[in-house]
C-alpha cells in the first residue's frame, strides 16, 4: 500500500482470480489535518472481477506460412513504437543465422526478413529502447568475443554496427571484447551493460550510444556467466542468477576465462537503485536464493525452479518478475521490491527483547533507559517516547535516539530521577516503526523504581595515617563506610613538585577498601599530601563520595635518606575478604595486599610454607610452599597464591596461615606475627553454563521469515559474563554475508544476567540460511566454569527475502515439450543458460519461443506460447538525458563534490487501466508521455582517477601498483617512488577531466637527484675554518641544502692540498644520492723547479713539501 498526495495505491501481491473485493477499515489513513477516512466495507466495498491467466500454443496456419524456426539462442524482443515482436538469429545444425521474423499480432502470424546486414549470432545480450530500436552485443559465432554493439530500428530489416563508444573516464577504455555479459535499457533510452565476468558496469550517456562510462570497477557478487539483467519502471536494476565462473570441476579452470567447465547455477538476485549519473554503481541483495522467495507449496517439484537456471526470466510492465521452471513449465511471479524491506512485511513485529532497567527493577538512577528490539527500528515521532514520573505524572526531560535495534532514552543534563520514585517508559502508537514502515501499536510499558539510597560513601580512614613516617615503597589504602566501585577521577599525591595523579580505575577494590600502588622513587624525606576527590569512587547505587570527606585527608613523610626502616609489612586487605561468607567453591586464587612492597623470604631463612586448613572442622590442611613459583608470586605489595584444583572440594570454613618469617619488606623486616585469614566457602560449582534457548527459534529447515536486522537472544542456564576471548559467528550456508563479533569487546553484544543479546551491526543477507556458531569458552559463570560451545548444526535461522514468488494457477503452466515433447535441454553449456526466448508485449502478454537443442534444426517451426497475464502497465518515468553538473572542478569536503545537478524526470511510458500512475510533486497523477513528473536533483560526486598514473620514463622512478585504489579528483594524490639518492618533484595529482572521471595532472612528477642536506665529513688535515657552522660547507642543512652538482669550499691546513674530484678546485662536490665526492688533504707539492742560477744544475729528489733541492 502506497500513499502519494491524494492517491492510495494497492499493489497486488497475490494473483487475483474471480471476484475481488477490497475492504478498507475506518481510520486506515487520514487527511493532513487528521480527519480519518470512514472506511469501505459491506455494500460500499470496491469490487471487480479478475479473469484467470491463460496460456495457449500458437502454430502456423499452413506449412508454408512464415513462422519462427526452432533455433537455439535466438533473440526475442518487443519493439515499443513498432508494436511488434522481433525474433532474430539463433543457431541450428551448428550454424548461426542473421535473419529475423516479425509479428505485429502477439505471435499469431509472422513476417520473415531474409537478413544479411546483421551479425549471425546466437545467445547475444540484447535490449530494446522506447523508440522501437533493438540492440545486440556479443554472443556466439559472429559475436564471439567481440564488443561491437549492433542496432536495428526497422524491426530487423536492416542492422548497423555502432562505432566504438568514447569512454568519459581517462584511461578506462570500452573493452575490445566481452563474454558472459548482460545488458538492459533503463528509463527508455540508457543502455547499461554488466560485465559480471570482469566485475565491471558500463552505462551509456546518450541515446546514440556514442559515449560511455564505467560506473563500477568491482561488484559485490560472485563472478558469473550470462546473468539476467532487468530494469523496473522506476529505473532500478535487478541482476538474477547466471552460472558461476568457478566450480565446474574438470580441469579446474573457468569457462569465463576460456578454459575449464561452467560452474553451478546461481540463484541470487541483486538490486541497484536508479542513479542518473552512475547507474549500476552500487548493489544490494534482494535474495541469496530465489527458492527462499517461493511461497507456494502446491508446486509438484520446487527443485524445477532451483536446481537449474530457469528456462525463461522476463519482467512484466507492472514490475512483476516471471520465472518459468524448466520442469513442468510452472510460472512463478513476484513483485520486484521498491524498498529494502522483506516482501510481505506488513506488520510491526519488532518486540522488546531486553529492557534496561528491567520491568519492576529497583535500580540506581540510570543515565539512560534502553530497549533492545528484535529487529532494526527508527524513530517516527520522537514526542511519542516519554519517560513518566508516576507520582507527579510529569514527563522527565530525556532524549530518545535509535542505534539500529536499540532505542535509548538518555537523560538530559537538567533531568534528575528522584530516589524512591517509580518511572515508566511509554511509547505512543506510531512513535517508532520498523524498516518496512510498519508502526508500533499497543506497547506494553513497564515500570522501574529508583533506589532510596541517595547518600554517598564516607571515607573512614587513609593509610598511611596522618603525619606517619613510612618507607619509600609504601601504598595508599582508603577505607569507606560501605562497599564501593571504581569511579573516573584521580587520587592526587602532592609533594614539592608536580602532583602525582593516580587513576581510580587502576586501584584494586575489595568491598569497602581501595588499594593504590605508588610509583617507585618517592623522594626520601619528602612530605606528601593525599587528596580524595568526590568522583574517585562510587557506592553500588552510583552515589559519589560525601562532601565532608573531600579534601586533604592525610599527610605523610617518606623516611629520610640514611634512616633505617624497622616497620614490618602489614596486611591491608585480601580477596576473599577476611571473615567473608559465600565464597565460591571453585576458588583458585587468593590475593593479599600489604602496606608496602613485599618479597618471599629465602627457604634457608626459615619456614616459608603457608598452610590452608580445609575446612577447619575437618582437621585437613594443604601446604602451600611460597618459594614455588607455581604456587606463590609477589607483584609490588601483592601476594598471589594459586590453589590446587582440589583445594576447595568441601563446603565450610577455611583458614590461611602465613608464617611470620615467610614474607619480608625491602629492608628485610618480616611480618610481626603469623598471619591468619578465614573465610566460609560454598560447595564447588563444577557445572558449566549451558544454552537453554535461542530467539528466533532454531529452524530444522529454512523457513525464510526473519528480518535482515534480526536480533539474537541467547538464554543460558545461569548468569554469565565475558572473559576476553571467543566469538559469535553467523555463518551463511550459501554465498551470503558472514558476521563475526567478539563477545568481550563488541558494542553489538549485550550481556544481562543469563541472556546474551546479539544485534548484528549490518543486515544479514536476505534469502540466506545461517548457522550460529558459539566458541567454546565464550562466556563463563560466576564460578569460572566455561561455556562448552555450540556446533553449526544446533543453531540455525533463515532470513526473509526482499522478493516473494508465487506460482500462477495450473492453467498458466506451460507444456515445455511442445513439438519434441519430453526432451530436456542440457545444462552443461553456458549457451543453454536460457532454454526459452521470452518477451512481454504492450498488453503484458508473455510470449515464449522454445529454443531447445532437441528440435533446433532450423527448419521445423518453433513452439510459441502466449500467456495472457491480465496485468496492467505501470507508468514509467526517467530523465531524458544524463544530467550536467554545475562545476568543472571539485570543491568542499566530506566528501568533495562536482557541484550539483538538477533535471526534470518525465514520463516515457503511459500506464494502462489498472496500472500505477506516475505522481508529480503535488501528489497528482501524471500519465502522458513527455509530461514532467518532477525535478530530480542531488550532488555530483567528485570524479576519480581509476587507473594508475603513467609509468615512469626513468629507471630511477617507479609507481606502486600493489595496493592501488581509485584516487579522488579533488586534488587526490598518488606517490612517485624514487630509488635511493633521488627524490620526487611531487606526487601525481588527480584532477577533473570529465564529470565521470579524473585525469592525472601534467607535467607528471619526476625523480631528481637528492641535494646534500648535511655538511661534508671532515677529512684529515682539513682547515677547520672551512668546516664550522659559519662556513660555506658547514652551513649545509635540511633548511639550507646544497643542490646536486653544487660545490662548497674546502681548504687544507698549511702544507697540504685538496685531492679528489675537486682536485685543483678546493671544493666538495654534491654528487647525488645526498652524498659528496671523496676528498682528501694530501701533502702539498712544489709544482715547478726553483729558478736556477747561471751555470747551475738543480737536483730535486722529490716534489713533496719539505724536501731539499741541490
Amino acid at each position: 500500500v502506497g500513499i502519494s498526495g491524494s492517491v492510495v495505491t494497492v499493489a497486488r501481491m497475490r494473483e487475483a482470480e474471480g471476484e475481488v473485493t477490497v475492504s478498507i477499515a475506518a481510520g486506515s489513513f487520514a487527511d493532513l489535518v487528521g480527519n480519518a477516512f470512514p472506511g469501505l466495507s459491506g455494500s460500499s466495498s470496491y469490487r471487480w472481477t479478475a479473469s484467470k491467466s491463460s496460456a495457449q500454443i500458437l502454430e502456423p496456419a499452413t506449412p508454408q506460412t512464415p513462422f519462427p524456426p526452432s533455433r537455439e539462442g535466438a533473440v526475442l524482443q518487443y519493439l515499443e513504437t513498432l508494436q511488434s515482436l522481433l525474433y532474430y538469429g539463433g543457431r541450428s545444425t551448428g550454424k548461426c543465422h542473421s535473419d529475423g521474423y516479425v509479428s505485429a499480432d502477439a505471435g499469431a502470424t509472422w513476417k520473415h526478413h531474409v537478413g544479411g546486414s546483421g551479425p549471425a549470432v546466437a545467445w547475444p545480450a540484447t535490449a530494446a529502447n522506447a523508440f522501437g530500436c533493438a540492440f545486440l552485443l556479443g554472443g556466439q559465432c559472429d559475436g564471439n568475443g567481440t564488443s561491437t554493439l549492433w542496432r536495428t530500428c526497422s524491426a530487423g530489416a536492416s542492422w548497423m554496427p555502432m562505432p566504438s563508444p568514447r569512454s568519459l573516464v581517462t584511461g578506462v577504455a570500452w573493452p575490445t571484447s566481452l563474454v558472459g555479459h548482460a545488458m538492459v535499457i533503463v528509463g527508455g533510452w540508457q543502455l547499461v551493460v554488466v560485465d559480471a565476468v570482469r566485475g565491471h558496469v558500463w552505462a551509456f550517456e546518450d541515446r546514440n550510444m556514442t559515449s560511455v562510462v564505467r560506473t563500477a570497477d568491482h561488484l559485490p557478487f560472485a563472478r558469473r556467466w550470462a546473468p539476467t539483467l532487468l530494469a523496473s519502471s522506476d529505473g532500478q536494476l535487478f541482476l538474477l542468477g547466471g552460472r558461476a565462473c568457478e566450480g565446474g570441476g574438470g580441469s579446474g579452470g573457468s569457462l569465463c576465462d576460456g578454459s575449464g567447465q561452467m560452474g553451478p547455477p546461481l540463484t541470487d538476485i541483486w538490486k541497484s537503485p536508479y542513479d542518473p549519473l552512475l547507474g549500476g554503481g552500487g548493489w544490494t541483495w534482494v535474495t541469496a536464493n530465489w527458492a527462499a522467495a517461493v511461497a507456494s507449496t502446491s508446486a509438484p517439484d520446487i527443485a524445477a525452479l532451483t536446481s537449474e537456471v530457469p528456462a525463461a526470466v522476463a519482467l512484466a510492465r507492472d514490475d512483476t518478475l516471471h520465472l518459468v521452471a524448466r520442469q513442468g513449465g510452472m510460472v512463478f511471479v513476484g513483485q520486484l521490491p521498491s524498498s529494502d524491506s522483506p516482501a510481505m512485511d506488513t506488520t510491526f513485529a519488532a518486540t522488546p527483547q531486553l529492557r534496561q532497567p528491567g520491568a519492576g527493577a529497583v535500580v540506581p538512577a540510570p543515565e539512560s533507559v534502553d530497549l533492545h528490539f528484535s529487529e532494526a527500528i527508527r524513530l517516527r515521532n520522537p514526542r511519542g517516547v516519554r519517560l513518566m514520573d508516576l507520582i507527579t505524572g510529569a514527563v522527565v526531560p530525556f532524549t530518545p535516539t535509535v542505534q539500529r535495534q536499540v532505542l535509548r532514552v538518555e537523560r538530559q543534563q537538567a533531568a534528575h530521577l528522584l530516589a524512591g520514585r517509580q518511572y515508566r517508559l511509554e511509547l505512543a502508537d506510531g512513535s517508532i516503526e520498523d524498516m518496512a514502515g510498519n508502526q508500533l501499536r499497543s506497547f506494553a510499558a513497564s515500570n522501574f523504581t529508583v533506589e532510596q539510597d541517595t547518600s554517598g560513601p564516607s571515607l573512614l580512614a587513609v593509610y598511611p595515617a596522618d603525619e606517619a613516617v613510612v618507607a619509600p615503597q609504601t601504598v595508599i589504602m582508603l577505607t569507606f563506610d560501605e562497599d564501593v566501585v571504581n569511579g573516573d577521577g584521580f587520587l592526587e599525591l602532592k609533594g614539592s613538585g608536580e602532583p602525582l595523579l593516580l587513576r581510580a580505575r587502576e586501584a584494586s577494590v575489595v568491598g569497602s577498601q581501595a588499594h593504590f600502588e605508588l610509583p617507585k622513587g618517592l623522594a626520601a624525606g619528602q612530605r606528601y599530601t593525599v587528596t580524595v576527590p568526590e568522583d574517585l569512587f562510587l557506592d553500588r547505587s552510583r552515589n559519589r563520595l560525601r562532601v565532608p570527606s573531600i579534601g586533604p585527608s592525610s599527610s605523610f613523610t617518606v623516611l629520610a635518606s640514611g634512616t633505617s626502616d624497622a616497620t614490618p609489612p602489614v596486611l591491608m586487605m585480601s580477596s576473599p575478604e577476611d571473615g567473608s561468607t559465600g565464597v565460591s567453591g571453585g576458588l583458585r586464587l587468593l590475593k593479599l595486599w600489604f602496606s608496602e612492597d613485599i618479597f618471599i623470604a629465602r627457604a634457608e631463612d626459615g619456614n616459608t610454607d603457608a598452610i590452608l586448613e580445609r575446612p577447619v572442622t575437618a582437621g585437613l590442611s594443604i601446604k602451600l610452599p611460597l618459594v614455588s613459583s607455581s604456587v606463590a608470586s609477589t607483584h609490588g605489595s601483592v601476594l598471589e597464591l594459586s590453589l590446587p584444583s582440589d583445594a576447595m572440594g568441601t563446603a565450610g570454613t577455611y583458614r590461611l596461615r602465613v608464617p611470620a618469617g615467610a614474607l619480608v619488606d625491602g629492608a628485610g623486616n618480616g611480618l610481626a606475627a603469623n598471619l591468619f585469614m578465614t573465610f566460609n566457602a560454598d560447595a564447588p560449582d563444577v557445572d558449566p553454563p549451558s544454552l537453554l534457548s535461542m530467539l528466533p527459534d532454531f529452524e530444522p529447515s529454512p523457513v525464510y521469515q526473519q528480518p535482515p536486522s534480526t536480533t539474537l537472544v541467547l538464554t543460558f542456564s545461569e548468569p554469565v559474563h565475558a572473559i576476553g576471548r571467543g566469538q559469535v559467528r553467523l555463518v551463511p550456508l550459501g554465498l551470503g554475508r558472514a558476521v563475526s563479533l567478539e563477545v568481550a569487546t563488541s558494542p553489538h553484544i549485550t550481556l544481562a544476567g543469563n541472556q546474551m543479546i546479539v544485534a548484528p551491526p549490518v543486515d544479514l543477507t536476505p534469502g540466506e540460511a545461517y548457522s550460529i556458531e558459539l566458541d567454546q569458552g565464550l562466556v563463563q559463570d560466576g564460578r569460572g566454569n566455561l561455556f562448552g560451545g555450540s556446533t553449526a548444526a544446533t543453531l540455525r535461522i533463515s532470513i526473509a527475502p526482499m522478493l516473494q514468488l508465487r506460482e500462477l494457477s495450473q492453467r498458466a503452466s506451460l507444456d515445455l515439450g511442445g513439438t519434441g515433447r519430453g526432451s530436456k535441454p542440457t545444462s552443461g553449456s553456458p549457451t543453454l543458460s536460457s532454454a526459452l526466448s521470452a518477451a512481454f508485449d504492450a498488453a503484458n502478454r508473455l510470449i515464449l519461443i522454445r529454443s531447445s537443442s532437441g528440435t533446433a534444426d532450423g527448419v521445423s517451426p518453433a513452439v510459441v506460447w502466449r500467456l495472457d497475464t491480465k496485468r496492467g502497465t505501470h507508468c514509467a518515468s526517467a530523465l531524458e538525458e544524463s544530467p550536467k553538473c554545475s562545476q568543472t572542478s571539485c570543491s568542499g569536503s566530506s566528501p568533495p563534490t562536482l557541484g550539483s545537478f538538477a533535471a526534470q524526470r518525465r514520463v516515457w511510458r503511459s500506464p494502462s487501466n489498472g496500472g500505477r500512475s506516475c505522481m508529480n510533486e503535488e501528489g497528482a497523477p501524471v500519465d502522458r508521455v513527455g509530461e514532467a513528473v518532477g525535478s530530480l536533483s542531488g550532488s555530483c560526486p567528485c570524479p576519480q582517477c581509476f587507473v594508475l598514473p603513467p609509468g615512469p620514463v626513468s629507471q630511477n622512478a617507479s609507481v606502486d601498483a600493489g595496493n592501488f585504489s581509485a584516487v579522488s579528483a579533488a586534488e587526490g594524490v598518488w606517490p612517485l617512488t624514487c630509488t635511493q639518492g633521488f627524490a620526487p618533484t611531487g606526487p601525481f595529482v588527480c584532477q577533473t577531466d570529465e564529470i565521470f572521471g579524473g585525469a592525472w595532472r601534467q607535467p607528471y612528477p619526476v625523480c631528481k637527484p637528492q641535494p646534500c642536506t648535511e655538511p661534508p665529513r671532515m677529512v684529515p688535515y682539513q682547515d677547520l675554518s672551512t668546516a664550522g657552522t659559519e662556513s660555506e660547507c658547514g652551513n649545509v642543512s635540511h633548511r639550507s641544502p646544497l643542490a646536486h652538482g653544487a660545490t662548497c669550499t674546502m681548504r687544507c691546513q698549511a702544507g697540504y692540498m685538496p685531492h679528489g674530484t675537486g682536485l685543483g678546485q678546493g671544493r666538495f662536490v654534491c654528487q647525488g644520492y645526498g652524498k659528496y665526492d671523496v676528498q682528501a688533504c694530501i701533502p702539498q707539492v712544489c709544482q715547478e723547479l726553483p729558478d736556477a742560477q747561471p751555470n747551475a744544475i738543480i737536483h730535486c729528489p722529490s716534489d713533496r713539501l719539505g724536501s731539499e733541492c741541490q
